[in-house]
């Protein structure tokens, strides 16, 4: 079961379609696992639709029209030719890394996937998408047994678990978690298993203990 969601706030703002480019990708790809989130989705966009007709509109309602346009309208509705049965459609494609495969989301495949970057054991896809700020977007592959060294964001983290799984913070976050990262707060994700994931980083991360912190110089690289 799914413990981490955006907040209903995301969730209102994705329904009227006023997130960023960047972030609506991401709370979109939580939506196809989570049938709770798609629900209240689907409500606050009715409640959109309702609240969108004023007293004082000039457009028809379908109440409104004469009888013999009504009798039209319905005439042409069930006088249609039956459709053809719907095509065969094609297997979803898939991304490889490391003898690992993700059946990629709906809400991915209408995009071009650049090849995979490697850094250490953690492949990256940067996407590049349309009206996207300055937010950086990337699909991960993460190689079974890979530890993250433990930092913090400046700015903010969004990842999206798709397939796989990420131990943090004493939980195992599977397929469908949504997880929000920014501030002082600090984390050491691993992943036993490997996993696939998105993030939205709108800042480099900080590395925060050992070795790693080395890394800080040249972080902007990495994210």
């Amino acid at each position: 079961m799914i413990s981490h969601h955006p907040d209903i706030g995301w969730l209102q703002a994705f329904a009227a379609g006023e997130l960023p480019t960047s972030l609506a990708l991401a709370v979109a790809l939580h939506l196809e696992a989570c049938p709770a989130c798609q629900q209240q989705v689907h409500d606050h966009e009715a409640w959109l639709a309702r609240n969108s007709w004023h007293a004082d509109s000039k457009t028809p309602l379908v109440a409104d029209l004469p009888t013999e346009q009504w009798d039209a309208i319905f005439e042409s509705i069930v006088t249609q030719p039956e459709s053809l049965a719907a095509p065969p459609q094609p297997a979803p494609p898939q991304l490889q890394w490391q003898g690992q495969s993700l059946t990629l989301p709906r809400a991915l495949r209408h995009l071009t996937i650049p090849p995979w970057q490697r850094i250490g054991k953690i492949g990256r896809a940067r996407l590049a998408l349309d009206g996207a700020g300055p937010e950086r977007t990337s699909l991960l592959a993460i190689a079974p047994g890979t530890a993250i060294p433990e930092h913090s964001h400046p700015g903010y983290e969004v990842t999206v678990v798709l397939a796989g799984g990420i131990e943090d913070q004493g939980a195992h976050l599977g397929a469908g978690e949504f997880l929000l990262w920014e501030g002082a707060a600090s984390h050491a994700p691993r992943s036993a298993e490997g996993c696939f994931c998105l993030t939205v980083m709108a800042a480099p991360l900080r590395f925060t203990r050992g070795w790693a912190r080395l890394l800080n110089g040249c972080s902007d690289l990495l994210y």
